[in-house]
């Protein structure tokens, strides 16, 4: 995967020890970790609470602190009003910023206010809509899309078709929580990356052993992934 790097190795290695490490609390976890830094597409699926999009966040901004890419690009299917964002008054950012607010609030934290700031102003972390996918190409930036689960076959391939120079894209969702009828995004590029041996591409699946959050979280976990029948 390419990697933008600073001209001036003392300023590259100021930004280095200031992004902070990221560490693996389960083998998922750790699979995960190593994915994000060989690929160019990578698809944490799987049970809530296992850190899918908190480890995506944290390492988009380690790869803004240290230059590898100019801007982080986030979006996630609009499904509950129609998928049109349109209905709700106000910019892009105003009407899904409360819906991505987990991983904003991951960036905010390791960039620091100031920083995170700054870069939104810039429009280095910007929201971009959906439905806006389809006329743009992305470069040299981390693209996450949160509940994957709930995109279109359609806007899946929209989103892939589009991965440009330098451009890391990472699809996290559970496929067990989709709200689409009939086959989701997310299953239709899981099933493609496997049945063509996509190189550039992995898929890494999450299970209730993952669940980093409190105990009740991985036992709920646990109870809803077993079939209806035995709950």
């Amino acid at each position: 995967m390419s990697r933008k790097r600073s001209q001036n190795p003392k300023f590259q290695d100021e930004r280095d020890n200031k992004a902070q490490p990221i560490v693996a609390k389960t083998s998922g976890q750790r699979i995960y970790l190593k994915a994000l830094q060989n690929k160019i597409l990578v698809v944490p699926t799987g049970s809530a609470g296992t850190g899918k999009t908190f480890i995506a966040a944290a390492h988009a901004a380690n790869r803004l602190i240290k230059g590898e890419v100019e801007s982080v690009v986030l979006t996630r299917p609009y499904v509950s009003m129609g998928r049109s964002s349109g209905l709700f008054p106000g910019t892009v950012y105003e009407k899904l910023e409360p819906y991505l607010k987990p991983i904003l609030n991951v960036l905010k934290a390791r960039l620091g206010e100031n920083d995170y700031d700054s870069r939104v102003r810039a429009q280095r972390i910007v929201i971009q809509a959906m439905e806006a996918i389809r006329g743009m190409s992305f470069e040299n930036c981390v693209l996450i899309i949160d509940e994957a689960q709930n995109t279109t076959p359609e806007e899946m391939k929209s989103i892939v078709t589009r991965i440009g120079e330098n451009c890391q894209v990472i699809l996290c969702g559970d496929p067990a929580q989709t709200d689409i009828k009939g086959e989701n995004g997310l299953d239709f590029i899981c099933n493609i990356i496997r049945k063509h041996r996509v190189e550039e591409a992995q898929v890494i699946e999450f299970y209730p052993e993952d669940v980093v959050r409190s105990g009740i979280t991985r036992k709920f976990v646990q109870i809803f992934d077993k079939p209806r029948g035995e709950r």
